[in-house]
């Protein structure tokens, strides 16, 4: 009978360990400092490998945990003022439980503590981390008003800085071992240390960056347009070749300067722009900026844009800048940066400003490489004479030799002649969509083998026009309208190459819209894709094969021609309604 109640008792205590507790960090010899090992710190036990400890003190100034040996728990929370956990030995969380700071307190890592909390899937703070020696990891790291690094190491997985918290770096690591980014109102600032992450780190609008007095190698890093850079005395950013600078907003002291880092053995590329402000200057924006790599690579101001290049890369040997200061025609020098007005150059044309958007060619037969739309206060307007772009395979930026990432529409009352492979994009790492208007109608006169247009924004067609392809980055699902004067064909529709992501022809995703009087002629071997809704109230006469789901409505005429694609691993139909013929 004895025994059978020891055996019970037994087993109520092994199964009461294996839950877990709260256990509280106390006042004890009058004090909140103390080992973490002393019994009398806490309440109701010292933490065992599940229990979840919370931090409370009721003393203005700091208290601590010092880490006497290796502690495993299930987490730590900050429930009641700030602690330092300080010492030599290490704390392990096992449970996965986020919230770990609470608003208005303060976790410091000093000494040489090892505090691993990278079992739950994210960290949050909701009022300050420092790490002032010592090593922290987590997982997905959600900050609080601050985060500090003044010493030792901290290692996320990932983090995102947002609603203007504040990551201030002066000495120790900061790494992500995939992507860390700062957006709206967020700020880095960095007087020292290191800061890197695997996949980048990005800079989104609303964001700023700060560096002073010291020499900061981040990597690759993305500033986008709306962010801001500030380069204090002596601020020295190391970049990789891959980073991108599209801001405007740059403020430097004149002892600052960007480097570009190329590693030895990079491959040639074309070019890596940096964008700069509109009608800036390297000089105006007080920073000096270098290359640092093996023979060959070097960088160039062209127009605008600050080039990176290398090997038998290529970048436009004239540069032109519209500024609009006296009246709208083109061939006036006084409208032009410089004072000369482009007729007939290898180079790039760049329309930006606030000046008279309304442009007339008055050239006859102008001919560019490039033309570049960047303006920000109003849609771009061009009228006139026909104008030709030329470049080829030595193209600016990709063979693309038309893009605009302006906000507002890009509108062609003249008629445009492509010579090209590829005919334009809108701006291709941009998440917005500008449109082209092309209201003079289009030609392309290139006789590459591959050659076809291209498009990543909003393209509206008028006019008459006959070229081989023409093809859409279905990723961004982009719209295609044809005007009520519209009347083109293509060629020799194809399928799209895999190796761009591309498929076949007009929009895939994007909806196609055909006004009534426009006439669209499609010959094959290949037709259209998947789409998702042709609103056709004119004519379109398919001759090729036609793949995926179509969805056509209105009160306009479609003909087929030619076959259906039948494939098991595509859904193959059409549906036709409201008044379609």
């Amino acid at each position: 009978m004895i025994q059978k109640l020891m055996i019970a008792v037994l087993t109520a205590v092994t199964s009461a360990s294996a839950f877990s507790e709260s256990c509280y960090w106390q006042k004890y010899n009058g004090t909140y400092e103390g080992l973490f090992s002393e019994s009398g710190r806490w309440r109701p036990k010292i933490p065992g490998a599940k229990d979840n400890v919370y931090a409370r003190s009721e003393n203005k100034e700091d208290s601590k945990i010092i880490l006497d040996g290796d502690y495993t728990i299930g987490y730590l929370c900050l429930d009641k003022g700030s602690f330092k956990l300080d010492g030599a030995g290490s704390l392990i969380e096992t449970s996965g439980t986020y919230k770990h700071i609470n608003p208005g307190y303060t976790l410091e890592v000093c000494g040489s503590v090892w505090y691993n909390a990278s079992k739950a899937n994210q960290y949050e703070s909701y009022g300050t981390l420092r790490l002032a020696g010592g090593g922290m990891v987590t997982q997905k790291y959600v900050p609080g008003p601050l985060t500090e690094i003044c010493g030792g190491a901290f290692t996320n997985s990932s983090a995102k800085y947002a609603a203007a918290s504040v990551c201030r770096v002066s000495s120790g690591d900061y790494r992500c071992t995939s992507s860390l980014t700062f957006s709206d109102g967020a700020v880095l600032s960095v007087t020292g240390g290191r800061v890197s992450a695997v996949s980048g780190v990005t800079f989104d609008k609303g964001s700023m960056f700060a560096l002073t007095n010291a020499v900061l190698d981040i990597g690759k890093a993305t500033f986008a347009a709306g962010s801001s850079i500030r380069l204090g005395e002596g601020a020295e950013l190391r970049l990789s070749l891959a980073s991108t600078i599209k801001t405007a907003d740059i403020k430097a002291d004149p002892t600052a300067k960007i480097v570009f880092v190329v590693p030895e053995g990079t491959a040639a590329a074309r070019s890596c722009p940096i964008w700069l402000p509109i009608g800036g200057e390297l000089a105006a924006l007080g920073v000096t900026i270098e290359v640092e790599g093996p023979a060959g690579w070097c960088g160039k101001m062209i127009g605008p844009c600050y080039f990176i290049t290398g090997g038998v890369a290529t970048v436009p040997t004239a540069a032109y800048e519209w500024t609009g200061a006296e009246d709208g025609y083109w061939s006036n020098g006084a409208n032009w940066h410089g004072g000369v007005a482009p007729t007939a150059v290898n180079g790039v044309v760049y329309v930006s400003g606030e000046n008279r958007t309304v442009i007339t060619n008055d050239v006859e037969g102008l001919s560019i490489e490039s033309l570049y739309i960047r303006s920000s206060s109003a849609p771009v307007v061009i009228c006139g004479k026909p104008m030709k772009l030329t470049a080829l395979d030595t193209g600016w930026n990709g063979d693309i030799t038309l893009r605009s990432d302006s906000p507002y529409p890009v509108i062609f009352e003249n008629e445009v002649v492509f010579a090209t492979r590829y005919a334009y994009a809108s701006e291709r790492n941009s998440s917005a969509s500008p449109s082209i208007e092309f209201r003079g109608g289009v030609s392309q006169v290139s006789s590459h083998e591959n050659r076809f247009f291209w498009y990543y924004g909003n393209i509206v067609y008028g006019g008459t026009a006959s070229f081989r392809r023409l093809l859409t980055n279905y990723g961004k699902e982009a719209p295609l309208v044809f005007l009520p004067d519209a009347d083109y064909t293509l060629t020799e529709q194809v399928e799209g190459p895999a190796d761009h992501g591309m498929n076949a022809s007009l929009t895939y995703g994007g909806k196609l819209t055909m006004m009534p009087g426009s006439k669209l002629t499609v010959n094959g071997p290949w037709c259209q894709a998947a789409n998702a809704s042709s609103e056709i109230d004119g004519l379109l006469d398919f001759k090729g094969t036609l793949r995926g789901a179509q969805y056509w409505y209105g009160t306009g005429t479609v003909k087929t021609s030619g076959k259906y694609y039948t494939d098991a691993a595509v859904t193959n139909n059409v549906s036709i309604g409201k008044g379609m013929t």
